[in-house]
């Protein structure tokens, strides 16, 4: 199984290389979607009485993962990590994704489909 940070990175393996290279600290993994939107999601859990962002200031979150997949699609994706690790006092780790394993699984679904409709 492969989750949208895996998908970004180039798989499982990487994905357990990347946390192995973070290993005793914690970090927040960061796509252009996640750093676009992260001001939003943060005001709209303010309003939920459950709300607590305590464990960003922990010492233990001290890195967020920029995973920079190649896809442009946000021209503030940049700034908007630079943000969000200023606000939560963490250090930034720049990582190259890649977008080949999604477009891979894209490909095989893809065929998947046009093989069961021509049946």
């Amino acid at each position: 199984m492969v989750d949208c940070i895996s998908a970004a990175i180039g798989g499982n393996a990487a994905y357990d290389e990347l946390m192995y290279t973070c290993r005793g600290t914690g970090a927040l993994y960061f796509t252009s979607m996640w750093a676009s939107s992260w001001k939003e999601m943060r005001e709209e859990r303010k309003k939920s009485r459950n709300f607590n962002e305590n464990y960003l200031k922990d010492p233990r979150y001290s890195r967020v993962v920029k995973l920079d997949t190649g896809l442009s699609y946000d021209p503030d994706f940049h700034k908007n990590v630079r943000d969000f690790a200023r606000t939560f006092d963490m250090e930034i780790i720049e990582v190259k994704g890649s977008v080949e394993l999604a477009e891979k699984s894209y490909r095989t679904a893809k065929k998947g489909v046009v093989q069961h409709t021509l049946k």
